[in-house]
């Protein structure tokens, strides 16, 4: 295995236990985030479960995500 692989899976079989037990941004904390700017596309480096993917997608912005 490369070691970009091995990193790529290092979390193994711990990301549903991880994203289980990481708790979600608050309500409105990205609307209020987006609020202070007109971006509408942005990159997301190291989206790792992807809740403030989820949280910034939903009010409408556009993600590229890299991991």
């Amino acid at each position: 295995m490369t070691p970009d692989r091995e990193r790529a899976t290092s979390f193994g079989s711990a990301v549903e236990s991880y994203d289980l037990a990481r708790p979600s941004y608050p309500t409105g904390a990205a609307e209020f985030v987006l609020g202070l700017t007109r971006v509408r596309h942005a990159i997301e480096v190291g989206a790792g479960t992807g809740k403030a993917t989820e949280a910034f997608v939903r009010p409408g912005l556009s993600i590229t995500c890299l991991e």
